[in-house]
């Protein structure tokens, strides 16, 4: 994926090729009452919207529009504060209500899924690096880089494992595209507030990759 793709999961959209990879005869459209997408209108859109509502502090420069984060956090991702001014409109008003420790719960959860996926990806074989932008045939070989060692022939791979969980036999497509989901989940670059912008998304892409990789996920598809 591109750098920081946000805006491909609240606009997510498998009928018009918007968004993560869309395994065949799975349902990913939004709940009735998602409306992440719809922040700020048709005047500012959600990424302004809600990512630049935070007043400005007088004293740090990372607090407030310019620092385009809808919370404060510590170096190691932990959430201290929510700053954003628009999630208040909705939440504990019209839909469930947030906090600082719900929001960092969510993140830990949805995480937890993104290694789970992980260690389902390995049980097959396919071992990706730590930016999980590559994908190698054994762990050595993603720890090294080892070029010779890096997935390429995915049809080969897929044919290798059975059906599972109501799916067709996988094809190649269809495994590089597990593959590119997890790419699409795993690092800082990519989609690191996936658990905010769309967690219902995101851990229905988690679930199906599991199931298809004849694995039993540890929560039921949302």
């Amino acid at each position: 994926p591109h750098y920081l793709v946000a805006v491909q999961t609240l606009f997510q959209d498998n009928t018009k090729g918007i968004g993560a990879y869309a395994l065949p005869g799975r349902n990913y459209a939004n709940n009735i009452g998602f409306a992440h997408n719809t922040i700020g209108g048709s005047t500012s859109g959600p990424c302004v919207g809600c990512h630049m509502s935070s007043p400005n502090s007088t004293t740090d420069e990372t607090i407030g529009k310019h620092s385009f984060l809808p919370v404060t956090r510590l170096t190691d991702g932990t959430i201290t504060a929510i700053t954003s001014t628009k999630c208040a409109e909705c939440h504990g008003v019209t839909t469930a209500a947030i906090s600082v420790s719900s929001l960092n719960a969510t993140k830990t959860l949805d995480n937890t899924r993104v290694a789970e996926f992980k260690i389902r990806l390995e049980a097959n074989n396919i071992f990706p690096n730590a930016a999980g932008s590559q994908f190698y045939s054994d762990a050595a070989g993603a720890s090294a880089g080892t070029s010779s060692k890096q997935i390429k022939n995915w049809a080969t791979r897929a044919a290798a494992i059975p059906p599972a969980g109501g799916f067709a036999q996988l094809d190649g497509y269809d495994l590089w595209g597990i593959a590119f989901n997890y790419c699409y989940l795993k690092g800082e670059t990519r989609e690191p507030g996936h658990y905010a912008h769309n967690s219902v998304y995101v851990n229905r892409l988690i679930f199906d990759a599991i199931t298809a990789l004849n694995g039993t996920p540890s929560f039921t598809r949302p």
